[in-house]
């Protein structure tokens, strides 16, 4: 049976729209940036990427879990940040499956199969000379290489116009949604964050004298800042010798038990916008510069943008909204994304990036701000809702995490929380939101890319292993971030913040000082020796803390801001541990819950002497990092009211 000439005319097209697109794979791409330990197929043979490497789209590119790559396009100048993991032909890393050249031919194919089989079918005679006799066929309208040119474009036209309708089409909705009557909500209180049991640091029996020594007088030093006000008075508490509460030898096989097991948080994709951002050439505006956590981001944005709310009456605040859809909105909303792109932003980064954009431009916390903040996240594919007490407007952030100390206001199933300071009355809010609108995630799953602001010189010096000793500095922009990052959890499960901490990778740059030195001096090592090393140098290095004491409450620290603080407590060591074990030993773990302490259990694949705990037929050895000079296999609590909290399996390997 003859193919039909106008399915072999669309097919034929789209060939060589494809050998066109294969053309373009010789163009020269160089790396800029590199996370996660990324690879590529350099003359046949596998090789780390690294800045300065020169790349084509055809070469073969590898990006590991949480790993991202930057290249820079050297015609035309332009920036990409790849994140799709796995191996593949850098083209197809680069593809976005809303607008690339590719997926518009595969879309015009199938639109072009689907109107054929509609097509009216019309009669054509043929003629046949030797008998000269007429037959009848059926046939198909023919179309001519050029029309199917001209048909592709109108297509791919038409395509980017729909995306633009579709989001100005939802924000006019939007806005008659907005003009109708809202309704009040009084809010929830904040729930404080959960207080634990404080624990004293333990000293381990078989600790050499000079720890003990050592240990002793941290023990007064925490006593003497804990009973500051009490000491004035003549009456502080006189700190005692804390024993390990039971009795096990150095090295015997002990099996404890456990009551819970916690998953780790799901790993949620993040949001994206309800339809395709495009870049507007014809209404550009000059870039606008503003900080971020100490990071330069820079904005399309101008006079154009700008706007003035009278009120925050219903028809004012939807009036400026349906000024949004105009067209010099779209490059500023196009920046912000290729921001979070660029720089690994987390939910949490982003939305920090867009209260500093539009309180910069439209005036530190104003209702102009607010408004455009709301634009700009919603848009970005965030939930959100809008909400105002008569002169103020606020935005409303839902997440599915606890955040604690914030007030939040519980609408139709979901806890929408009040970012900016904490408020007792009523407000009026507006319920009305956005198709496939997705909540607020506090996971950071990939080292962000903030500038790098040093702090002054650092050395930690294990004790037992003098030699063992590193001197670094801090990202103190990172710290910043920390700073800002607001206590949670999920599933209103306290426990589960600490998963959080843990599997969110450390600053990249402080792992660039601080791994290498490390690697050096773990190198011949059995995985049994490195894990004692880093053991001994967190249970020594640093210097513990109540976070009452130093916070005035429990305060969780993220791996860096240990390094950095002059304290920390057990949940900090822990998780501070949890990242050096398995980015330089690459053994798994598990965080091990006692009421009122955290410590840790490592799988080494291979069978070591201590107490342990079983799991899904593995053994984690215990390794304690506030149980002072012990080592592995020996821990400090007795097993009661034990969680197992298990971190992600995808955790990124370096």
């Amino acid at each position: 049976m003859i193919m039909d000439k106008r399915i072999f005319s669309a097919l034929f097209f789209a060939l060589l729209m494809l050998v066109s697109i294969t053309v373009q794979a010789q163009q020269r791409l160089v790396v800029t940036a590199v996370t996660g330990g990324a690879e590529y197929i350099d003359k046949g043979r596998k090789s780390p990427l690294g800045k300065g490497a020169t790349l084509t789209l055809e070469t073969k590119v590898y990006i590991p879990y949480n790993g991202s790559l930057t290249v820079i396009d050297e015609a035309t100048s332009k920036e990409y940040t790849v994140r799709s993991i796995g191996w593949a032909a850098l083209e197809e890393k680069l593809a976005d499956s809303n607008h690339t050249v590719l997926t518009r031919t595969k879309d015009y194919v199938k639109s072009v199969l689907a109107e054929v089989r509609k097509t009216p079918k019309v009669k054509a005679r043929y003629v046949s000379d030797p008998a000269t006799v007429t037959r009848e066929k059926y046939v198909k309208k023919e179309a001519s290489h050029n029309d199917f040119r001209a048909q592709f474009d109108a297509f791919s036209q038409k395509a980017r116009q729909d995306y633009d309708d579709f989001r100005k089409k939802c924000l006019e909705e939007y806005a008659k949604f907005v003009r109708e009557a809202w309704q009040q909500f009084k809010p929830e209180q904040p729930v404080p964050v959960p207080e634990e049991e404080e624990i004293v640091p333990v000293l381990a029996p078989d600790a050499d004298a000079e720890t003990a020594s050592w240990f002793g007088d941290q023990l007064k030093k925490i006593f003497k800042r804990k009973n500051k006000d009490k000491a004035a008075k003549g009456n502080a508490d006189t700190p005692k010798p804390v024993d390990k509460p039971k009795s096990v030898d150095k090295g015997q096989n002990v099996q404890l038990t456990y009551e819970k097991v916690l998953p780790p948080p799901p790993v949620v994709k993040q949001p994206e916008p309800l339809s395709e951002v495009r870049e507007q050439q014809e209404t550009s505006n000059d870039y606008m510069a503003f900080d971020v956590f100490g990071t330069k981001c820079r904005v399309r944005i101008g006079d154009n943008c700008k706007f003035t709310l009278p009120s925050v009456s219903e028809n004012d605040v939807a009036d400026a909204i349906e000024k949004f859809s105009q067209t010099q909105f779209d490059n500023m909303l196009f920046d912000c994304l290729q921001e979070r792109k660029n720089h690994a932003f987390s939910d949490w980064a982003y939305y920090q990036m867009l209260l500093a954009l539009t309180n910069h431009f439209y005036g530190e916390n104003t209702n102009e701000a607010t408004l455009a903040l709301a634009f700009l996240y919603s848009q970005s594919g965030y939930k959100m809702r809008l909400a105002q007490d008569g002169t103020k407007l606020y935005m409303l952030v839902a997440s599915d995490y606890m955040l604690y100390n914030k007030s939040y206001f519980y609408i139709d199933d979901s806890s929408y929380f009040l970012l900016e300071g904490n408020r007792e009355g009523t407000l009026n809010i507006c319920k009305a939101g956005f198709p496939k609108e997705s909540t607020l995630s506090l996971q950071i799953s990939a080292s962000q890319d903030l500038a790098d602001n040093p702090t002054v010189e650092r050395t930690i010096t294990s004790r037992r292993y003098s030699d063992f000793s590193f001197t670094i500095r801090s990202n103190k922009n990172y710290i910043d971030f920390y700073e800002t990052y607001p206590p949670s959890s999920v599933n209103n499960n306290f426990m589960t913040r600490w998963a959080m901490y843990a599997n969110t990778p450390m600053d990249k740059s402080l792992e660039e000082q601080l791994y290498p030195q490390m690697r050096e001096k773990l190198a011949g090592m059995s995985n049994l020796d490195a894990v004692q090393h880093l053991l001994n140098w967190v249970q020594t290095g640093l210097e513990y803390e109540y976070d009452d004491n130093v916070w005035g409450h429990d305060r969780a620290f993220f791996g860096e801001e240990s390094l950095f603080y002059p304290f920390c407590d057990c949940e900090d060591r822990s998780i501070l541990l949890s990242h050096l074990v398995r980015d330089l030993v690459g053994l798994d773990v598990v965080l091990v819950y006692y009421p009122g302490h955290l410590a840790m259990a490592v799988d080494f694949k291979e069978d070591v002497d201590g107490e342990y705990y079983m799991y899904d037929n593995r053994k984690f050895v215990v390794c304690d990092p506030t149980y002072i000079g012990a080592s592995v296999g020996q821990a400090a609590m007795e097993p009661n009211g034990i969680t197992l909290i298990l971190l992600d399996s995808n955790y990124k390997r370096l």
